[in-house]
């Protein structure tokens, strides 16, 4: 990692090459796409600024857009990459690298996040009728009718909350991306920052009581839009869980505990994913109690 950071770090030819390597590397791990491209985006942006991040953006669309229009991966790769990945890396990466604090990062990732919700739903007036025309296409070329019916009875369920989760999936890349790139830089220039930065990740407190006043409206019948409120809800509860996976990585720093601890919650993460449920009310009641302590410090 430390070889393949110093590389892309040489100069701007470096970094559009490996970026663009990576990026089509990135697309026989769609899963992964969006950290194994976005990852070495936003260490040049974290080290090296946003204007020159610009340029190496500029040539490393151009380059890929060539290699899209020489091989089947289409003349809009290196524009759909840099719509969807880089240019949302290079935000998050920058109000990390101008205000060092991991916490205004994540909060710019919600902005992201948000405005992918908001903008879905002003693109139609009926997502769920948008999103099942889409799913319905989907199912007919991946799978046999007999299994096309089975997947769909299960994303009916979730249909009205499907623009939510895709936004929260976007965030959770974005974040996961912003921070890989930061413990990279760590690693390279300042052994033990990250970590010590990561235990200051603090989101403010206005942002917890929007998450709950979302919450009460998700519930209460009030004339807004109620699955338009869920699906903000979502993006909302992923990034408070990112909260509360740094207060325990904090709490078992502090306290010394077994790594078993940070061993378990992330298999539970995996394994059972109503574990971020549990963390997200860990981030919200992280935020609350080290704000108010902040203020009571500043009034002694």
């Amino acid at each position: 990692m430390n070889a393949l950071g110093t590389y892309l770090l040489a100069g701007k030819l470096q970094a559009v090459g490996i970026i663009s390597l990576l990026t089509v590397l990135s697309l026989l791990l769609p899963p992964f796409s969006y950290i194994i491209s976005g990852t070495p985006f936003s260490l040049v942006t974290l080290r090296k600024g946003p204007s020159y991040a610009m340029h190496v953006l500029a040539v490393t669309v151009l380059l890929t857009t060539v290699v899209g229009y020489f091989t089947n991966l289409g003349v809009e790769l290196g524009v759909a990459y840099a719509l969807g990945v880089w240019s949302p890396a290079l935000l998050c990466a920058t109000v990390l690298r101008v205000t060092e604090s991991q916490g205004l990062a994540v909060l710019a990732a919600t902005g992201v996040g948000v405005i992918l919700v908001l903008g879905i739903y002003l693109f139609t007036d009926d997502l769920t009728v948008w999103w099942q025309a889409w799913i319905d296409s989907f199912l007919q070329q991946n799978f046999a009718a007999s299994e096309a019916g089975q997947m769909r009875e299960l994303f009916d369920a979730t249909l009205p909350l499907i623009n939510g989760i895709i936004a929260s999936g976007v965030v959770i890349s974005l974040v996961m991306t912003v921070l890989a790139a930061r413990w990279w830089q760590s690693r390279l220039f300042n052994p033990g920052g990250f970590r010590q930065e990561f235990h200051r990740l603090l989101l403010p407190k206005w942002l917890t009581i929007i998450t709950f006043f979302c919450l009460l409206l998700s519930l209460v019948n009030t004339g807004v839009d109620q699955w338009l409120i869920r699906n903000l809800l979502i993006v909302l509860v992923v990034i408070h869980t990112f909260q509360g996976i740094a207060s325990v990585h904090r709490t078992v720093f502090t306290r010394q505990l077994s790594r078993g601890w940070l061993i378990g919650m992330y298999s539970f993460l995996v394994f059972l994913p109503q574990m971020a449920l549990f963390l997200a009310c860990i981030g919200m009641a992280d935020v609350w109690v080290r704000n108010k302590k902040s203020v009571s410090g500043d009034a002694e």
